[in-house]
């Protein structure tokens, strides 16, 4: 199958999204939405002691439900990938 081109004209920025994720299905697209845990800010500029974080949206990206499978098996793969890193003895250093 031949690689699509891929550019990115609008230099899309990368997100950190390291909190809570879902996926939900309807009419034949899946939304995933992603959010980074934070306190928020107010708390913080007010020296307001309650520190418990937010999940705040970052990102919310829209697929078709047919893209699914793609995206778990890439998915799958990459973390196959990362155990079998993760389980490979370490070269030792010559003596």
């Amino acid at each position: 199958m031949p690689t699509m081109n891929v550019i990115d004209p609008d230099n899309v920025p990368e997100m950190l999204v390291a909190g809570p994720f879902t996926c939900t299905v309807s009419n034949g697209l899946a939304t995933l939405t992603f959010t980074h845990e934070r306190v928020p800010a107010e708390r913080l500029m007010a020296a307001i002691p309650d520190l418990r974080p937010e999940a705040v949206v970052r990102a919310r990206l829209v697929i078709p439900e047919a893209a699914l499978p793609s995206l778990r098996d890439i998915l799958d793969r990459l973390i196959r990938n990362r155990d079998a890193e993760a389980i490979r003895p370490a070269k030792g250093v010559g003596h």
